[in-house]
């Protein structure tokens, strides 16, 4: 689920996902795809109050247009820009499709699941009624209001957590795994 343009990463990730099953660390790994697309937008100002870029506050600056950026006027004064979008699909719907398959079979006693993504919240809403659940936020924004619940909910026993970068370090694979030596960039 890589960006086609930078085939390294695709790499780095095949690397990865070999040494998790070399060292044992999954079970089963559910790739998404990755999309591109361009899109064509109207360029606008920021409303009054929002976070306006420092480049946007300095009257001394100028703004430079990417190479290859399209920009068109309509005939009413307004501008647009053809942006490139890009976006993971399918990871949520195969996290939900893994996570309610193990708890309606009867596969786990209870589940953890690593997300900030509000897509989630049906499915882990219906979990919750059949086992424990463990939601941890891996990102810095607030848990999403719609993962929200209370411990006691259907079986209960379920917990929040946030994600913090000593978690990560305390849970890295050892390097190398298997002659899969850990990339010099990460």
């Amino acid at each position: 689920m890589n960006d086609r343009d930078d085939p390294a990463q695709t790499q780095r990730q095949d690397f990865y996902l070999k040494a998790l099953k070399l060292h044992g660390s999954v079970d089963v790994i559910e790739e998404g795809y990755y999309a591109s697309w361009a899109k064509e937008s109207v360029m606008t100002v920021e409303a009054a109050g929002t976070r306006t870029p420092s480049v946007m506050r300095d009257p001394n600056r100028r703004l430079s247009w990417s190479p290859g950026l399209r920009v068109r006027r309509n005939g009413e004064g307004m501008m647009f820009a053809t942006v490139r979008k890009r976006e993971e699909k399918g990871s949520d719907v195969n996290v939900a499709t893994h996570l309610l398959a193990d708890v309606l079979q009867g596969h786990v006693d209870a589940a953890i699941v690593i997300s900030n993504d509000s897509d989630l919240a049906l499915p882990i809403r219906i979990a919750r009624e059949h086992v424990p659940i463990g939601l941890i936020n891996p990102g810095r924004k607030p848990l999403a209001g719609a993962l929200k619940g209370i411990a006691s909910d259907g079986v209960g026993r379920h917990w929040w957590r946030r994600l913090n970068p000593s978690d990560l370090q305390q849970c890295q694979l050892p390097d190398p795994v298997e002659g899969i030596a850990k990339p010099s960039t990460w």
